[in-house]
């Protein structure tokens, strides 16, 4: 009896603790100030003594049409810092409102519903509607609800601060004064445009011409071992489980037609007769091969001892030579071939074993493109001392009459761009991205060429200004009102943004901001662990810098 009682309190004790810690830990996680479970805390940071709560940072999150999305981890941190600025921004904007005594009445948050519109950090967008495109309450109540977590009271509340921020924000654009000189010195730089000359200089067509000794390859795999070892590592695959691969080097001899053939056979059989006296097979090669690889000593890369890629009767060849070996006189339909068998290799490479052939690649790259800056500075010389380019180089003239038989011109071809205007973007019809090459094609006078080459991605350009088109006056004086509205407003919107920036930066230098590193955290999909890495420390104001941003609203 005595026992039995003792259990029952015994159990009602252990009821009463699991009870208690429950309640602690409710209390810790939800009540007022505390962490929470998810996202660390019932605030998500502090915007110049007021709060930016979960509600606020979920909305925002929900506006912008971030939730949800499967995106990188760092990417995700990236953009929530985006967001965050922007919400930053709306409040300080509109705390200047209220400090200086505007308001925004239930009235014109309650038209501008009416209407279909409400604004998401700035962004004007289109609320949905309800049958005939009328505004339906029920049906807007349910998609505030539904696809941002609010209630509607609290969506209002979030439109009145967007809309004080709007109209602190069109104080500063009507502050903003221009002159009839900018506009039209805007719209000189917008309607003048320039066509271009060109050539292209890749520097993989050079690669060929190339040459590289075994003590210059020697010297790079010590001078350059970091970066090998790096190049090994990130393409590993592509020296594992190799199947068997050779290495050979060619002298190619070329004949026409029936008539050429006997003179090329004598000219191979006496390069047989050199090699076997006991010159360099590399040597004999580099002074008489017609094979691109000339330049090299004859050496072509790793391939497949199955698949050479040289031809059926090469391929017989190969199977009766042992390294070291140079192979008989070996004929094809046009060809007559010299191979000797450098060596052989299978299966997995260590780095040291690979590390020749990543050299050879490395430095041929290398090389290459000084070739190609080098030949396309000898062409620059040339054009300057009076040469023109059309003599110079092939034209889609030629292509289409054909050129000229006493006129040797490079195979590199000479080609014209379209007219185009200065861009934002720095894009070059036909070549690419290039801020320098822009500002060239708008510098030089038309007819001249430039004074270095251009690097653009990996390729080398001689650039000159073909023709160069003024802007039309004409269509200044009739639509001058027009430029100078379309001015006034984009110089509003640098203006806003300058200040929204510049009001960011003080409040975090003051202290003023403040945001927890637990709503940053970029959340990772169910079931996936989190990858070890560092991700992206937010910064408040970053994104909003002038300089790292396109001109445009909030």
């Amino acid at each position: 009896m005595l026992l039995d009682q003792m259990r029952r309190h015994s159990r009602s004790f252990i009821i009463y603790i699991f009870f208690g810690i429950i309640i602690a830990v409710f209390v810790v996680n939800f009540g007022p100030q505390s962490a929470g479970c998810g996202a660390g805390t019932t605030y998500a940071g502090d915007i110049a003594g007021g709060p930016m709560t979960l509600t606020d940072f979920n909305y925002a999150m929900s506006v912008s049409g971030l939730r949800g999305r499967a995106v990188d981890e760092a990417q995700m941190a990236q953009l929530k810092g985006y967001v965050v600025d922007q919400f930053i921004v709306r409040e300080l904007l509109a705390r200047e409102a209220e400090r200086r005594g505007m308001s925004i009445g239930d009235k014109a948050i309650n038209d501008m519903l009416v209407k279909g519109r409400y604004l998401a950090l700035g962004i004007p967008r289109s609320l949905i509607r309800g049958k005939d495109d009328s505004f339906d309450y029920d049906l807007f109540s349910r998609y505030v609800r539904y696809n941002w977590g609010i209630t509607v009271k609290k969506f209002k509340l979030q439109q009145r601060r967007e809309m004080l921020a709007e109209r602190f924000k069109q104080i500063i654009r009507s502050a903003t004064q221009i002159s009839e000189a900018e506009v039209l010195a805007d719209f000189d730089h917008k309607s003048s445009r320039t066509k271009l000359e060109y050539v292209r200089f890749a520097p993989t067509e050079f690669r060929d011409k190339v040459v590289l000794s075994q003590a210059k390859v020697d010297a790079f795999i010590q001078a350059k071992a970091t970066e090998i070892k790096k190049h090994y590592e990130s393409n590993k695959t592509a020296y594992t489980k190799l199947p068997k691969q050779v290495q050979l080097r060619v002298i190619k001899i070329a004949f026409a037609d029936d008539v050429a053939k006997p003179d090329a056979k004598k000219t191979v059989d006496a390069l047989q007769a050199r090699i076997t006296g006991g010159e360099a097979f590399a040597k004999v090669a580099a002074e008489t091969s017609e094979d691109a690889s000339k330049a090299g000593g004859g050496l072509l890369e790793w391939r497949n001892a199955k698949k050479p890629g040289l031809g059926e009767a090469i391929k017989k060849a190969l199977a009766t030579l042992k390294d070291g070996m140079v192979s008989p006189v070996i004929e094809d339909a046009k060809h007559f071939w010299l191979i000797k068998l450098e060596g052989h290799r299978k299966g997995d490479l260590t780095l040291k074993q690979a590390s020749p052939e990543i050299a050879r690649q490395m430095l041929r790259d290398d090389e290459a493109k000084k070739l190609a800056l080098a030949t396309a500075k000898t062409f620059i010389t040339r054009a300057k001392a009076g040469e023109k380019l059309t003599t110079m180089f092939s034209t889609e003239d030629d292509d289409k009459d054909g050129a000229k038989d006493d006129i040797k011109k490079s195979p590199l071809k000479l080609r014209s761009t379209a007219f185009f205007p200065r861009s934002a973007h720095n894009l070059v019809p036909g070549i690419g991205i290039s801020g320098e090459l822009m500002k060239a094609a708008f510098t030089l006078e038309a007819g001249t060429v430039a004074d270095e080459p251009f690097t653009v991605g990996s390729m080398i350009y001689l650039l000159a200004v073909k023709e160069r088109q003024s802007p039309d006056l004409n269509i200044w004086a009739k639509r001058k009102d027009d430029f100078v509205e379309q001015f006034q407003g984009r110089k509003g919107d640098m203006a806003v943004r300058d200040y929204a920036y510049q009001l960011c930066r003080q409040a975090y230098e003051n202290g003023e901001l403040r945001v927890h590193a637990s709503v940053m955290a970029a959340p990772t999909q169910p079931g996936v662990k989190p990858k070890k890495r560092k991700l992206p420390v937010y910064t408040p104001c970053k994104t909003l810098n002038p300089n790292a941003l396109p001109v445009g609203r909030f």
